[in-house]
């Protein structure tokens, strides 16, 4: 079994995630940004196998729509398509920091209240 730490945070997933957007084209569905991502960080099968306890989800395809939650609420990612994920221009030009992530996630969690939905990494930005 797969520790969930061997797996990026949610929020490691940020600038993946855009990176990959930035590979498809500039939008893809959940399942194709996903794949591309988890093929730009080389996952293996064990770690993309790995699922969260209650519902049984990917736990790497969780991380990865959290990470698109603060994208799109942060104008990165434009989710008015549903079912594609789309990069805006802001998020093309993207190449954030650890201490922008941290900014994004804080400005999102007081806006949309937040602080503390994702039950599989409350804590995602911690150490």
């Amino acid at each position: 079994m797969v520790n969930k730490s061997d797996l990026p945070k949610w929020n490691e997933l940020m600038q993946p995630v855009l990176n990959a957007l930035k590979t498809l084209g500039g939008s893809g569905s959940r399942p194709e940004v996903i794949q591309q991502v988890a093929e730009d960080l080389d996952l293996t099968d064990e770690q993309l196998d790995e699922v969260t306890p209650k519902i049984g989800e990917s736990r790497f395809g969780n991380r990865v729509s959290w990470a698109r939650f603060y994208l799109s609420a942060s104008d990165h990612m434009d989710s008015k398509s549903r079912g594609l994920w789309l990069i805006t221009e802001k998020g093309k030009q993207a190449a954030l920091t650890a201490d922008e992530i941290k900014e994004i996630v804080k400005t999102v969690r007081l806006r949309t209240d937040k602080s503390n939905d994702d039950p599989d990494d409350p804590d995602g930005l911690d150490d």
